[in-house]
């Protein structure tokens, strides 16, 4: 798929914008079953590369996110970033963390390697942030490994607060940040 110019962002039933990197366009709508495998392989690279964190087999992560793709609009919302039909990167909206009283959302950003730094991961929580009100969330939360400053740097100027340190030390494993955005009322 080619898209000539930037379009402005359509509404949220609709749930696709265009948006432009690099001189290149890519969209943003909600993912298909038939991005599986490309929203896996960008999870687990991004599992390795940057949490130093051994992903499950690929056969246990292709039925996880096969499941949640399928439960899409009941407990969570998964979009792709996608430009001439390849995934550039992924952001979800898990139902939960917090409680009743206050509906919270588990944030996740994922891009592709090859593409980062370019504002796909900023487009995509973005969008994820824009999309809240409407799934009548208060609060959306997420963890960043704590020496990710590409990330912490992200999340700070999209108005999220660091409330908090996971710390793993002891089992060898890195330090993660939470960040919370407070999501503002419809």
């Amino acid at each position: 798929m080619q898209i000539s110019e930037v379009q402005p962002k359509t509404s949220i039933a609709k749930s696709r914008s265009a948006n432009r990197i690099d001189k290149e366009v890519f969209i943003i709508r909600d993912a298909e079953l038939a991005d599986c495998a490309e929203i896996v392989r960008i999870w687990r690279e991004g599992c390795m590369i940057s949490a130093g964190i051994q992903p499950p087999p690929l056969d246990r992560a292709l039925e996880a996110f096969s499941r949640r793709l399928r439960s899409f609009k009941d407990q969570s919302r998964l979009w792709v970033a996608e430009a001439d039909g390849t995934v550039l990167g992924w952001q979800a909206l898990s139902l939960g963390g917090g409680s009743q009283i206050v509906p919270t959302g588990m944030s996740s950003t994922y891009v592709d390697p090859s593409c980062q730094a370019k504002g796909i991961g900023r487009e995509l929580l973005k969008h994820a942030q824009e999309e809240s009100p409407a799934m009548e969330l208060w609060c959306l939360l997420g963890w960043v490994k704590a020496d990710n400053s590409p990330s912490i740097n992200l999340v700070r100027s999209l108005g999220w607060k660091l409330v908090g340190r996971f710390s793993s030390k002891t089992r060898g494993r890195p330090e993660y940040d939470w960040y919370a955005y407070d999501v503002p009322p419809i």
